[in-house]
């Protein structure tokens, strides 16, 4: 018998390769934190080589390509993101794969 896994999920993913920036505490300036699997309107799939905590929070920036924000060739747009780290997976090459729920978002500008 093969069992399939519930679909917790309430909204699409959409396949994105992503670089966040990891907003440290301290304000000094954010450095790569990791790479996005996928996006929906409520949470994100990455890549890190950093360590993460399931339940912590992350301030991620994350640059949203214009096909995101707005049709017709605008240009890029930075984001300043708060999630909910809600898994971390194990991936053979030593990095983490994160699941996590994005609590607040704000748009910065175009770059």
């Amino acid at each position: 018998m093969i069992f399939k896994k519930k679909e917790l999920r309430s909204t699409k993913r959409f396949p994105m390769r992503l670089i966040f920036l990891r907003k440290p505490e301290d304000g000094s300036a954010p450095k790569e934190f990791g790479v996005t699997k996928d996006v929906s309107a409520g949470g994100v799939y990455f890549y890190t080589r950093e360590a993460v905590v399931v339940g912590s929070e992350i301030t991620v920036i994350v640059q949203l390509p214009p096909e995101l924000t707005a049709p017709g060739g605008a240009k890029e747009v930075w984001a300043l993101c708060r999630a909910s780290i809600l898994r971390i997976d194990a991936i053979p090459d030593g990095s983490s794969g994160v699941g996590a729920s994005i609590n607040h978002y704000e748009i910065l500008g175009e770059s």
